[in-house]
């Protein structure tokens, strides 16, 4: 009996011992397998966002080849209006010769001085019937219909087509509803400058500027005072302008090599270490200071309207289409990015310029640090519950969710934001170096 009782002792032994064997063997396999499933779907994930990235250059071609043709379409009408005003020109001049030939009879002496190449204001206003001819926005001057300055404040009023001559246009940089901006150089020095071209109807304010004898779009009135000297490196600077009887032309700065913060941020597959991040963020808040030193509300601070550039990462702030005059009332209208915009603005159709300006900053540095908005949606906005999909420090985030308070007079100003524990690491900050994403 006690035989029997061994042996089957023995056998069960046996079993149990095999039976851990075999869930061992299982345990591996299993593993193996799931590593095996990771790297296939780590491969197709690969392959999808190629793809995706393969298909949306095509389309980028495809919609730059569509713009190229509808401004050879434009160009050809803009053509076509500049010969009605040369015609309607020299019509006038015609009228005009008999009274001229009379004047110079009277006159005495070889002391007259020869004629200007450009319109003066007075001329170009005496040109009958232009006005009834010309759409001109009911936000427009009626009267204002072909102005070109330069930095000299100058009341001389340039041929917008003249103006241009001064420039080649090398390539399309962007379009958007405001109208197109073009890579160019400068004839006379061959200067890299960027053109941007917009209609008049475009233009939501007219402000009557000092030194200006006619009312300028407010984008240009914003930047000839944050371009006032001295100028911040901060920002792009406005080289020049010209307004014609359809078109506002600007010709501004154009730093090279450089990328539209936004698309650096999402060319870079990794999150951006927190001290990049605080590089690039210290020169945004430092240019909406600026901006606000000289009396501007930008309004539209978003990655969009930021370039860096490559090697030193300078960042430069762009685009005050959006912009107001700084004041300390409330603002009861909002022209930029709806992501940016503050819940107040929607829970109330008001806000604060520097308690708006705040919160955008906290958008902005959310999205440096994780590549996503924070907010899709003005209910999330209202919400303003802020959760992070990676690690941060506890400074960071501390300046993030103040920036992105709900109550507008709990957010920092400029000034502390500046003096903010996370802002003041790293002092001996070296340059930093943008790093190309590998392939």
């Amino acid at each position: 009996m006690s035989y029997i009782r061994k042996t089957f002792r023995k056998w069960k032994n046996n079993k149990t011992a095999n039976r851990n064997l075999e869930m061992k063997q299982l345990h591996i396999t299993l593993e193996e397998e799931m590593q095996k499933i990771k790297r296939h779907l780590d491969i197709k994930i690969e392959h999808l966002r190629d793809e995706t990235i393969e298909k949306l250059n095509l389309m980028r071609e495809e919609q730059q080849a569509e713009l190229q043709g509808l401004q050879k379409v434009l160009t050809k009408d803009i053509e076509e209006v500049h010969q009605l005003f040369q015609v309607q020109r020299n019509t006038e001049n015609e009228q005009r010769r008999p009274e001229e030939d009379q004047t110079q009879e009277n006159k005495t002496g070889d002391d007259t001085e020869p004629s200007s190449p450009f319109v003066t204001a007075e001329e170009f206003n005496k040109i009958e019937g232009l006005q009834e001819e010309l759409p001109v926005p009911e936000t427009c001057p009626a009267k204002y219909s072909s102005s070109s300055h330069s930095n000299s404040e100058s009341d001389n009023i340039h041929d917008w087509r003249t103006f241009l001559d001064d420039y080649d246009v090398v390539s399309l940089l962007g379009i958007g509803g405001f109208g197109e901006v073009y890579a160019a150089r400068r004839k006379a020095d061959d200067v890299p400058v960027a053109i941007k071209a917009m209609s008049r109807e475009t233009v939501a304010e007219w402000v009557q500027f000092p030194k200006e004898s006619q009312p300028i779009p407010i984008e240009i009135a914003l930047m000839k005072m944050v371009c006032r000297v001295p100028a911040s490196p901060r920002i792009i600077q406005l080289l020049d302008w010209c307004i014609s009887p359809y078109d506002i032309v600007l010709i501004l700065e154009h730093p090279k090599p450089c990328i539209n913060l936004l698309d650096f941020i999402v060319e870079r597959r990794e999150y951006l270490e927190e001290q990049f991040a605080r590089r690039i963020f210290l020169q945004v808040v430092e240019a909406l200071q600026h901006c606000q030193a000289r009396g501007v509300f930008h309004r539209d601070a978003k990655v969009d309207n930021f370039l860096i550039q490559s090697p030193t990462c300078q960042i430069k702030l762009i685009d005050f289409g959006c912009g107001a005059l700084l004041h300390d009332g409330e603002y009861t209208s909002y022209r930029g990015s709806r992501k940016y915009a503050p819940p107040e603005w929607f829970t109330k159709l008001r806000y604060q310029a520097q308690p708006a300006t705040v919160w955008s900053l906290g958008v902005l540095l959310y999205m440096v640090l994780c590549g996503i908005m924070p907010f899709e949606r003005k209910e999330e906005t209202i919400r303003g519950k802020v959760k992070l999909p990676r690690k941060v420090s506890r400074e960071c985030l501390n300046l993030i969710k103040r920036c992105l308070s709900l109550n507008p007079k709990d957010r920092p100003s400029l000034e502390e934001i500046l003096k903010h524990p996370w802002m003041m690491r790293d002092e001996n900050m070296r340059p930093f170096e943008v790093q190309q994403s590998s392939p």
